[in-house]
């Protein structure tokens, strides 16, 4: 009875696999090998699919094989016309270390340049304190260099100074 079953089974596998192009085969194997027969495969009409591999890819793909992805994929869109998503591959382990850079770089940037803000915003307050022209004239020159915008106080408090200072010798000049 064993034997029978085992000989139906497989005459439907040879009918199935006969009509219909059956694979014993996963219908997706992710595999490098498939990845490269993915790419040389690709046509305009299927390259959506590709967005399939995306997690494989990240999670697999080491830098040589994302980078030359990458590029394949870039040049096989523009053949094709149509536009590469963005955001593929863009948690990739292959990029995870110059990710980290980035973020790391742009956070010394950042603090950077509050450290420069913070710094101008006091020397103005400090020349506007003083009502010295020279020094409110040096530190608006430095909160300027310093990329400073006028969202803080100091900015107006020194520039109010400086016109005052500027307007004290004029009244002088006329009272005399």
């Amino acid at each position: 009875q064993v034997q029978a079953m085992l000989r139906v089974a497989a005459v439907l596998l040879l009918s199935v696999g006969a009509g219909q192009g059956f694979s014993l085969q996963t219908p997706q194997e992710f595999s490098k090998a498939a990845w490269h027969k993915k790419l040389r495969g690709l046509t305009k009409e299927n390259f959506e699919s590709i967005y399939e591999w995306e997690p494989f890819l990240e999670a697999e793909a080491g830098s040589s094989l994302y980078k030359k992805s990458m590029r394949r994929l870039t040049r096989v869109s523009k053949e094709f016309g149509v536009e590469l998503r963005e955001d593929f591959l863009a948690n990739a382990k292959a990029t995870a270390k110059r990710r980290e850079q980035k973020v790391a770089y742009e956070a010394a940037k950042e603090e950077a340049r509050l450290a420069k803000i913070a710094e101008a915003e006091q020397g103005l307050r400090d020349a506007a304190e003083s009502g010295d022209l020279e020094k409110i004239e040096a530190a608006l020159a430095a909160a300027t260099e310093a990329a400073v915008a006028d969202d803080f106080d100091g900015w107006q408090l020194a520039k109010d100074a400086k016109a005052q200072a500027q307007a004290a010798p004029a009244a002088e000049d006329e009272a005399a």
